[in-house]
């Protein structure tokens, strides 16, 4: 998998010493590109229901997620695209072969259908058809994360 660029554009400046979050998802795939999308967000305002890959640690911030409304893109400082292209021997591995073969797509139809009508939506995002503020709006603000992760700092 090699890095073919990147992106990105800020909405509002991140003060010194301010407490973020970035929030990375695959956001879309064409014939040769895979499209990642990250949000630099306020600190604790996105709430993950779980970590998938950290079953045990339950998420502090999902209790409690209905009590305020917050007006997502206000707490978006940037938005990040990346674009990856998985290569063999100089050859480009079609996406949709690619994650077949790394078992990422699921074998029900239904899942696989509800996937390709996310990433068909979301194509025009990736290859910024939709501009800026499509991808800034992209943020899922609940739903299930990878992990939560922190710096020493």
């Amino acid at each position: 998998m090699i890095l073919g660029g990147t992106t990105c554009t800020w909405r509002k400046e991140i003060k010194p010493y301010a407490r973020y979050e970035l929030r990375t998802r695959v956001l879309s795939w064409d014939e040769k590109w895979l499209y990642v999308v990250t949000h630099f967000v306020k600190f604790g305002v996105f709430r993950p229901t779980e970590f998938v890959l950290q079953p045990k640690k339950m998420s502090k911030t999902a209790k409690g997620h209905d009590k305020e409304e917050v007006d997502m893109l206000k707490s978006v400082y940037a938005s990040s695209v990346a674009r990856y292209v998985f290569k063999n021997n100089g050859r480009t591995i079609p996406l949709e072969e690619a994650l077949r073969k790394c078992n990422l797509l699921p074998d029900d139809e239904t899942s696989l259908a509800a996937i390709e009508n996310m990433r068909a939506s979301n194509l025009a995002i990736g290859r910024f058809e939709a501009g800026w503020e499509a991808v800034h709006n992209c943020i899922q603000p609940t739903g299930p994360a990878l992990g939560w992760y922190h710096s020493a700092y």
